[in-house]
């Protein structure tokens, strides 16, 4: 009757109400049916658009690729042409372009530590050298190859040369050689030349060279001074007159005076008195020989 009738009303409604949604829902909304869009090499950018219009949702990972341009797309999961609903999720793989790391600056660390330098940028130590450096210390690095801040793949070989501190310069020999060849042997080799400030008698070494240095021998480093002390040539002094004296007191005499004395007796000594002498007077090297004839 009419009591069933208004039940029924309602009811009629509901159920249009219910299956239009639902139609709704698989045709227009959430439900309805779509397609992943070509993806792959896509700026990604683009490739949100796409998904946009195809009513799908986007989430993007990141990862390093030797072929496909940074900020592409590489792959998408599920893949092109995969039927979903509107709303469904698709993940983009995205290129950060190849990898590439850039080498440390390490000059001036020590070699462990550079080595620690070199694997936290994935990168690996290559051949070690060492070499003699002015500037950085010994057991620190000098220098890489390939350079500091040179992009490369993981895992390439970077050369260290690590410093074996200053080059010792050896000492050259200088006693004998004039104050400009000594100049000159000392800046050949890296080193300073330097002049004592007094000049002493030698009867070995001409006025004007050197007598002696100092250091003597041993090693140096770039730019340290050797010390050379010049000759004033032989000490001058005057020839005492011996002739008529006799041989002791004339030996005493010219030995007092700096010399050394050379006696020669041809004829033998009859009186014991000195005859002759050379060089007879003037002024004479100290130390040099004066010849005396006793008869």
């Amino acid at each position: 009757g009419p009591r069933r009738l208004r039940l029924l009303v309602p009811l009629l409604a509901l159920l249009l109400l219910v299956g239009g949604g639902a139609a709704w829902y698989l045709t227009q909304g959430p439900g309805a049916p779509t397609t992943v869009p070509t993806l792959t090499g896509v700026p990604l950018t683009e490739a949100q658009a796409r998904l946009a219009a195809a009513h799908l949702d986007a989430s993007v990972e990141e990862t390093y690729d030797e072929q496909v341009p940074q900020g592409s797309v590489i792959q998408a999961t599920p893949g092109e042409g995969t039927r979903l609903h509107r709303t469904d999720d698709v993940t983009l793989v995205v290129s950060r372009g190849p990898e590439r790391h850039q080498v440390p600056q390490v000059r001036g660390t020590p070699t462990d530590a550079a080595r620690q330098s070199l694997e936290g940028a994935r990168l690996a130590v290559g051949a070690v050298t060492e070499a003699y450096d002015e500037q950085v210390p010994a057991g620190q690095v000098v220098s890489t190859d390939p350079a500091a801040g040179t992009s490369l793949r993981p895992l390439t070989k970077v050369s260290l040369v690590v410093s074996k501190g200053r080059r010792p310069i050896p000492v050259p020999s200088l006693t004998g050689r004039t104050a400009a060849e000594a100049r000159r042997a000392l800046t050949t080799v890296g080193l300073t030349y330097a002049e004592g400030h007094e000049r002493v008698y030698s009867t070995t070494v001409p006025e004007g060279s050197v007598t002696q240095q100092s250091p003597a021998g041993g090693t140096l480093h770039q730019g340290d001074p050797v010390t050379v002390t010049l000759s004033k040539g032989p000490e001058m002094v005057d020839v005492p007159s011996v002739r008529g004296r006799s041989k002791d007191d004339a030996v005493a005499a010219l030995r007092a005076a700096g010399f050394q004395v050379r006696v020669s007796s041809p004829l033998g000594e009859v009186f014991g008195l000195v005859s002759q002498q050379r060089p007879s007077g003037g002024r004479a090297p100290k130390g040099s020989t004066v010849t005396i004839v006793v008869v």
